[in-house]
């Protein structure tokens, strides 16, 4: 009952996926007619409503921000940071639906992250999807497709991983990237779905994060013109992502784009 209540001031603040601004007017407006009333009959103790609602309505909102700052925390800190690994202070059944899933994902990110696969399943098995907001859905998708993957089913993972990349996790983006374009690697129209996918979510090709590494290496693999204006250096660099996507002949073909020309 309290964590349903501490949810709909949460809505009302504006802070979680189902937001109630009508709501917020509402409860003001009637706290401030109510404030009125007992302060002419009682005094400044009357304002002691409105001041009520809004420490619930702020304290149940910073609930849910916290649990959001340690879910990305937990998806993009080093695993060596003190601050990565998430710590609720109390179990799901204690906290406002928001909140415990947000807790919920924030663990089963740690947990993949470091290797434990079943376990993040177990985080998973309850969590409710309809609480989180897109992103936090796209991390939810790649963490699920994180378990599939260590779970033995690189198919499985393949599917996951192309609605959910980029969850702005690089540990967990450069993993499920390879995964789906490894899976594709011998069928340049489905990498070309997977570039167009990558370029309508605004991942620009590049070499120095994963995704775009990734994608710059798929331009390559279906247009082969690309590789001719790579610099010595980023050459190199796909070189080493061919290498870790099985394909040791384009890794050589770009190795030799990166050595510098002799000259007589």
């Amino acid at each position: 009952m309290w964590g349903l209540l501490f949810e709909s001031f949460a809505e009302a603040f504006g802070v979680t996926r189902r937001t109630r601004p009508l709501v917020f007017v509402v409860i003001v407006a009637a706290s401030l007619g109510l404030s009125v009333l007992a302060f002419a009959e009682r005094g400044p103790r009357g304002l002691f409503v409105l001041f009520l609602l809004l420490v619930l309505g702020a304290w149940s909102s910073l609930q849910v921000l916290r649990a959001r700052t340690a879910t990305w925390r937990a998806a993009r800190l080093p695993l060596a940071d003190t601050r990565q690994p998430p710590r609720p202070d109390v179990g799901d059944r204690e906290l406002p639906p928001t909140v415990a899933a947000l807790w919920r994902l924030a663990r089963a990110v740690d947990e993949v992250r470091r290797g434990k696969f079943v376990d993040a399943a177990d985080t998973l098995e309850n969590l409710d999807r309809l609480r989180l907001r897109p992103d936090e859905e796209r991390l939810l998708d790649g963490t699920r497709a994180m378990i599939s993957l260590g779970l033995g089913d690189p198919h499985r993972a393949a599917q996951l991983a192309a609605r959910a990349l980029p969850t702005s996790s690089e540990d967990i983006d450069i993993h499920l990237g390879r995964a789906l374009v490894s899976e594709a690697w011998s069928d340049p129209a489905t990498l070309r779905t997977i570039d167009e996918g990558w370029a309508a979510r605004g991942v620009l090709p590049g070499v120095r994060d994963a995704l775009p590494r990734l994608r710059a290496i798929v331009r390559v693999r279906i247009e082969t013109e690309a590789a001719a204006g790579l610099e010595a250096w980023e050459a190199k660099a796909l070189a080493d992502e061919a290498r870790a996507l099985g394909d040791e002949t384009m890794a050589a073909d770009l190795e030799a784009r990166g050595r510098p020309t002799a000259y007589r």
